[in-house]
């Protein structure tokens, strides 16, 4: 197996993982969180954002990384439909986690007497975010396909020491 199918495997794995995750929040997580009352709601997400923000945001990182090093090992090949694919799962993915950072460093002191509706614009950020990494999760598993199947050569092979 050549370096290229190796990023792209991991980063495929990576990206399905975050993708998957997000659907779950979006699809059943947040209608629960609909029936709270306003301390609660707060109280979950306060609780929630320290826990799981340095893995998740360690897990974005190692995405960007695969990807990034995915196309610059296509770089000879950067007009191909796998090279494009790639590259627009990574400014999917990238967006989506500068989004995330971005929520991630924002603290909460107390919510707004209007609340309700900065819960409802919050659900629709979440659905945003959900939509980019789907997107990025899809365009990456279409490139697959795309995949030049080949013998590695020398600079792709994994040597054996």
């Amino acid at each position: 197996m050549n370096v290229t199918a190796i990023l792209r495997y991991t980063g495929l794995l990576m990206a399905g993982l975050l993708a998957g995750s997000s659907i779950s929040f979006v699809a059943g997580l947040s209608s629960a969180l609909d029936r709270l009352s306003a301390d609660v709601y707060a109280d979950i997400h306060q609780t929630m954002n320290p826990l799981f923000g340095p893995g998740i945001l360690g897990l974005y990182f190692a995405l960007v990384v695969f990807l990034s090093l995915d196309l610059y090992s296509m770089r000879s090949v950067w007009k191909s439909r796998e090279f494009v694919l790639v590259a627009f799962s990574l400014i999917c993915i990238c967006d989506e986690f500068a989004m995330t950072w971005t929520v991630q460093s924002l603290e909460v002191l107390s919510l707004p007497a209007n609340w309700i509706d900065v819960r409802s614009q919050w659900e629709r950020f979440m659905y945003i975010r959900s939509s980019l990494l789907v997107a990025g999760f899809a365009l990456l598993l279409v490139s697959t396909f795309f995949m030049k199947r080949f013998q590695p050569s020398q600079r792709d092979a994994f040597a054996a020491v």
